[in-house]
């Protein structure tokens, strides 16, 4: 057996990430008849296997009946699989989170230095500009 844990950690949001929501109908025979009618929001298992092939898993089903039935692929997502690729996604996006807060305190604390910077030349080209106007009217205020 293969230890992928780390690959699967680095590259599970990067992954999660390219797979998009979309609205669709149940067209499998067996399904019920209110999930045939109803809108369902989701990720097709198509669109998982092409970033996370091991995720989905494929198998051939009868269609029709009798003589003339044909079989057709069916794919349907591992949700275990994607249980853990879900618990990997979260603790990438605490460690962004963490990483996102560092940078808003150093840039905060960087504007903090620039205005101080800003504010001590203000102060310094006031206090040059009331000396050439005091040294301009021949020492006198």
């Amino acid at each position: 057996m293969k230890d992928v844990t780390r690959e699967f950690k680095e590259d599970a949001y990067s992954k999660f990430a390219t797979l998009r929501l979309k609205e669709f109908q149940w067209n499998r025979m067996g399904s019920t008849e209110d999930k045939k009618d109803r809108m369902h929001i989701g990720v097709s298992a198509q669109d998982i296997m092409r970033v996370l092939p091991d995720a989905v898993n494929v198998y051939m089903e009868p269609t029709g009946g009798g003589a003339n039935s044909n079989m057709t692929e069916v794919h349907y997502i591992d949700m275990n699989y994607m249980n853990y690729l879900q618990m990997s996604v979260v603790q990438q996006l605490q460690k962004r989170t963490e990483v996102v807060q560092q940078l808003e305190e150093r840039v905060e604390a960087l504007e903090n230095q620039l205005a101080d910077i800003q504010a001590e030349q203000e102060n310094g080209f006031m206090t040059m500009l009331e000396q050439a106007l005091k040294d301009f009217r021949g020492g006198r205020d």
